[in-house]
């Protein structure tokens, strides 16, 4: 497992618990071997290793890889002494495709970025009369039911086309509305939850990993935040098993 540079680490704590914060690594993107295709619930099993949730269900193929995943975080945890390693959990695995929960999400992950400073949308505001339609089944970028979600928001006030697909291109990088493809049915996909040192609030959290793009910062500057970042990397780990 490769090693985090604990000199450039400021070290937080909170009562008996550390954590090392560090300067956020450089974003990157690895889209080899990334899983194509759905697959169905009674083909999966609870993953039950360390740091089960005793629930998150994944092909029996990744959970050997999700085994080794989590005892090399947990086991380097213990020898940094680093709690946000040490509380690494599996959230969740398989999902059913296409639910009412995934337009919720994608609602709330549109409204997040517009909300975002960083990404230049504020301060511009997601309509109220189009969020039934945001988490409606619009499908895959070449449908017609999301390219007109798309037209409807450029035609909005304030908004043009420009913008309104820039906006999409930015929440595509997190998550996809309903009718888009998931990786999480693929059964090789799954999510970490974790503590961390909050980078603004300074103080101690429990983050899910999830599609959240506000929440990202405050992931990749901790241990296990970076951690993660540093070993999708590496070719001991496929790509499909540590989005």
């Amino acid at each position: 497992m490769p090693k985090l540079q604990t000199d450039q680490a400021t070290i937080h704590k909170f009562g008996d618990r550390t954590y090392y914060v560090f300067p956020a690594p450089h974003t990157h993107a690895n889209y080899v071997n990334r899983p194509s295709k759905y697959t169905e619930q009674k083909l999966t099993k609870v993953y039950p290793g360390p740091g089960t949730n005793f629930s998150a269900r994944l092909l029996p193929e990744v959970h050997t890889q999700a085994t080794l995943l989590i005892s090399s975080l947990l086991a380097y945890g213990k020898e940094l002494g680093d709690n946000s390693l040490l509380s690494a959990k599996i959230q969740s695995g398989w999902r059913e495709a296409d639910v009412p929960s995934q337009g919720v999400d994608y609602l709330r992950n549109v409204e997040m970025v517009i909300n975002t400073p960083k990404y230049g949308f504020t301060p511009l505001k997601f309509p109220k009369s189009l969020e039934s339609e945001a988490q409606s089944v619009l499908g895959q970028p070449d449908d017609p039911r999301r390219q007109a979600f798309h037209a409807h928001l450029a035609e909005a006030p304030g908004w043009d086309a420009k913008r309104a697909g820039e906006l999409f291109k930015t929440v595509d990088q997190f998550y996809v509305p309903r009718g888009g493809f998931n990786p999480r049915t693929t059964g090789l996909v799954f999510d970490l939850n974790f503590s961390i040192f909050h980078h603004k609030r300074e103080k101690e959290a429990l983050l899910k990993i999830s599609a959240y793009a506000i929440r990202v910062p405050s992931r990749l500057s901790t241990g296990m935040g970076f951690g993660p970042a540093r070993i999708r990397t590496s070719p001991h780990f496929s790509a499909s098993a540590l989005l």
